[in-house]
C-alpha cells in the first residue's frame, strides 16, 4: 500500500470552497495524522474566534493508475476491507496507540459546541 500515490483533500467550510485543498502523503498512518490536525485546527479556530462557524470535510483518495484519476482510498487483503481510514488504522496499524494519544491532545485544547 505504502507504493501507492495518495493524498489528502480538505474542505474547511463545506459550501465556502470553491476549491480542495489537497495535502501529499505517503501512508494511511500519515494521512490520519495529518486529517486530525486538520479538524482540531478548524475546531480550535473556530474556539479563537477566528471563524464564525465551519463545518469541514475530509478525506484519502489514491492514483488509480488504470482510470488516470483520483479515487477513494480503500484497503483490501484476504481478510479484510476497509474504506474507512480509522478503522484501518485501529485494526491493522502498529501506530494506532500513538495517533490516538496524539488526537487526545489535540482534543484537550479545544471545545465543541453543539
Amino acid at each position: 500500500m505504502n507504493n501507492q500515490k495518495m493524498r489528502i483533500w480538505w474542505c474547511p467550510q463545506v459550501g465556502g470552497c470553491k476549491e480542495y485543498f489537497y495535502i501529499p502523503v505517503h501512508s494511511a498512518e500519515e494521512a490520519k495524522k495529518i486529517m486530525d490536525v486538520l479538524a482540531y485546527y478548524d475546531c480550535y479556530q473556530m474556539n479563537q474566534n477566528v471563524k464564525g462557524d465551519y463545518s469541514n470535510c475530509g478525506g484519502l483518495e489514491v492514483w488509480d493508475e488504470i482510470e488516470q484519476d483520483w479515487c477513494d482510498w480503500w484497503y483490501e487483503d484476504e481478510n479484510h476491507y476497509f474504506d474507512n481510514i480509522d478503522d484501518y488504522i485501529e485494526a491493522m496499524s502498529d501506530k494506532n496507540d500513538v495517533l490516538e494519544a496524539d488526537a487526545k491532545e489535540m482534543a484537550s485544547q479545544v471545545y465543541f459546541e453543539y
